[in-house]
């Protein structure tokens, strides 16, 4: 089990519907893409993040980190948004020039590329509430309440459960090579990663290949059966999920309006 679904476990709403979960993340995410706007997005990166820690329990300082990793990605990406070809004419808050134009940061560009940021940051922020206060087996039965065929939802079930056989050999794999001293130097670590790629899928094949013959020994028939929950109502969700997004909402007005 991952850190993520330690703290779906463990959340204080992890018993509640998880359909009211996800119509609240969905529609706070939509919002964040349809008004494109830099305060819509950062209020949501705030008031989500400030409701995943106050219902999963993650500290500010890992939620902080977890967020760093989009953010990593956002930022190598617009960078070429930001950073454009312009006129000689055109003044620029930091340029450089080559040849005849002026390659650099004007204030649109540089307003234009947070922008996307923060929107997506925002939409970001809404599904971190989803997956920390929602396990992955309450979001495929929720699955199985919609019009997706078994077969679907069943291969969602196995290869879920298979990444975590990938990353457990893996694991298992690096402590041996550490032990035999297989990482000291940068050229036997080469060596090492790549014997380990070339073995971890033949070693994860054969795991999971175990365990289909298991399932298949129990009576498995192309649909893994789960007992269902009896869920909370999803009532004070919605209630909370309304409250801000017409508060999200609010503030991508008054932008508009200034």
């Amino acid at each position: 089990m991952n850190s993520i679904d330690k703290y779906a476990y463990k959340s204080k709403i992890c018993d509640i519907d998880p359909k009211s979960k996800i119509v609240v993340s969905m529609v706070t995410l939509l919002i964040c893409l349809v008004m494109n706007s830099l305060w819509v997005g950062a209020a949501a990166v705030v008031i989500m993040g400030y409701e995943s820690i106050r219902c999963s329990g993650i500290s500010i300082k890992k939620y902080i980190k977890l967020l760093m990793i989009p953010t990593v990605f956002l930022l190598i990406g617009t960078i070429t948004i930001i950073v454009n070809k312009h006129d000689i004419t055109q003044q620029l808050l930091v340029g450089i020039k080559i040849g005849e134009y002026n390659y650099g940061v004007n204030v649109n560009s540089l307003q234009y590329g947070f922008t996307l940021i923060f929107k997506a940051l925002g939409a970001v922020s809404s599904m971190y509430f989803l997956t920390l206060n929602t396990p992955m087996i309450d979001l495929f039965e929720f699955f199985r309440g919609t019009h997706l065929p078994n077969l679907i939802i069943s291969l969602m079930e196995l290869i879920y459960r298979f990444i975590f056989i990938i990353s457990e050999e893996t694991e298992n794999m690096k402590i041996a090579q550490d032990s035999r001293l297989g990482n000291l130097t940068f050229k036997s670590s080469i060596r090492s990663t790549a014997e380990m790629i070339s073995m971890i899928f033949l070693r994860s094949y054969r795991r999971a290949d175990r365990i289909y013959t298991a399932l298949e020994s129990r009576g498995y028939e192309d649909n893994v059966q789960f007992m269902k929950e009896n869920y909370k109502s999803g009532k004070k969700i919605y209630i909370t999920g309304i409250s801000i997004n017409i508060f999200i909402i609010a503030v991508g007005i008054i932008e508009k309006i200034i």
